[in-house]
Order: structure tokens, then sequence, then C-alpha cells
């Protein structure tokens, strides 16, 4: 079982993951409390902030009240380290992973 990272850990191991040419591997999370978004977009800009590929898409409210943040990998795959982040996190409720094929 991988270590669980979590948004209060000050930096995850960012390895080398596969290439996806032309698509982007996007992650879509929703947080319990909107008022932590604007702390885990810092914490992402900290951990993302070399230039990797790691793009923010948007973040904002939930009809239903919750934050979320929409991320994208361009052309490879979502670091493992940064989903176990999303499966340990007491922030975060829930998250979608896709593939999108990137835009012509």
């Amino acid at each position: 079982m991988a270590r669980p990272y979590t948004f209060q850990t000050d930096q995850i191991p960012i390895s080398p993951t596969r290439e996806l040419p032309g698509q982007y591997h996007t992650v879509h999370f929703t947080v319990t409390n909107p008022d932590n978004v604007q702390w885990i977009l810092e914490r992402l800009d900290q951990w993302f902030d070399d230039g990797d590929g790691v793009f923010l898409v948007a973040d904002g409210t939930t009809a239903q009240g919750l934050g979320f943040i929409i991320l994208e990998w361009k052309e490879c795959e979502i670091d493992p380290a940064f989903l176990v982040v999303l499966e340990y996190d007491e922030n975060v409720d829930d998250y979608s992973v896709y593939l999108r094929d990137r835009d012509p």
C-alpha cells in the first residue's frame, strides 16, 4: 500500500509517468468545505511549481455547496502519489479521473 499522503504533506514524490500523446489526463475532485479550496490550490502550486505539465482547469463551488478543483496532466498519466492524496485526505469528498483528447 502506498504511503497515505495528504494535502498536509509538504511535498509528494513526483515520479515519471506513462506518456499519453495527444491526450490530457484529468482529475475532478470535490472538497467538503469550499473554504479550503484556496488553501489546497496554494499547496498544489507548491507541489507542481516547476512546469511539469500540470494545469488548473477550474475551481469553484458545486450546486450542493462543495468546493471543486479540476486539474489536467498534459500528455501523461496523473502521478500515482497525487491519487493517493485524493484517497486519504479528509478534505476530499470524491473524485473522478478521465482522459480527453487534446484540442485540435
